[in-house]
């Protein structure tokens, strides 16, 4: 008789641009969403256990201190 076996597999996100988005458009990253790459509720429904956010300071329009103010903002 064969022998069933199950496999749990940890999914893992290197890379999302999230936070950029989510300070651009002013929404919660706890709040599902329908637009977007991801959001807590619809990462922990997909059995993501990890995800890596990247922080940028996305755009020509950001220099200097404008930059640094803009990725800070993306982490507070």
């Amino acid at each position: 008789m064969a022998r069933e076996e199950t496999v749990a597999l940890a999914i893992l996100d290197a890379h999302a641009d999230t936070l950029n988005v989510l300070a651009r458009e002013g929404r919660d990253f706890l709040q599902r969403s329908d637009v977007g790459q991801a959001d807590l509720p619809r990462l922990l429904s997909g059995g993501v256990r990890t995800q890596v956010l990247s922080i940028c300071a996305a755009g020509e329009e950001l220099h200097g201190g404008d930059a640094t103010l803009y990725a800070m903002a993306q982490i507070t």
